[in-house]
């Protein structure tokens, strides 16, 4: 795997799981929205419907999918932020940090960073160029 798509898996592990917490997020609403049925004066014996127990077991397997995807964010991201520390240019570090493990878009690095955007574009090169040598002296 390259250095470039190391960094682009750790960006998209990360928007993966907004969009898990999102789906969470709307299967709790929706679970909220279940309202109980009175029963007044009518004998009904059995357990929970079937309907908001599903919605429960859904929500359970969903919490559990982001705990999984937020075990292999953390592990992804620590590969990379060490390999990021062992880079010798302050800024290449920044500017790969801001973008790839903060998730930032390119004005806001270029404003955070104070650099023309144009500018950032050229240092981003050169940045995943070293990040890439320090890739290739990790893998045998």
């Amino acid at each position: 795997m390259t250095g470039r798509a190391l960094l682009e898996e750790v960006k998209h592990a990360r928007q993966h799981l907004n969009v898990l917490k999102d789906e969470l997020r709307e299967q709790r609403s929706m679970l909220d929205g279940i309202r109980a049925i009175v029963y007044d004066g009518i004998h009904v014996s059995g357990g929970v419907s079937r309907d908001v127990a599903d919605g429960i077991d859904a929500l359970e397997r969903k919490k559990l999918e982001i705990c999984n995807e937020w075990v292999r964010l953390v592990n992804k991201r620590a590969q990379v932020q060490a390999l990021i520390a062992r880079m010798t240019k302050q800024e290449h570090k920044d500017l790969l940090i801001e973008r790839y493990i903060n998730c930032k878009r390119w004005e806001d690095v270029s404003r955070a960073m104070n650099y023309d955007q144009r500018w950032l574009f050229r240092l981003h090169e050169k940045a995943i160029k070293e990040f890439e040598k320090i890739c290739n002296e990790n893998t045998p």
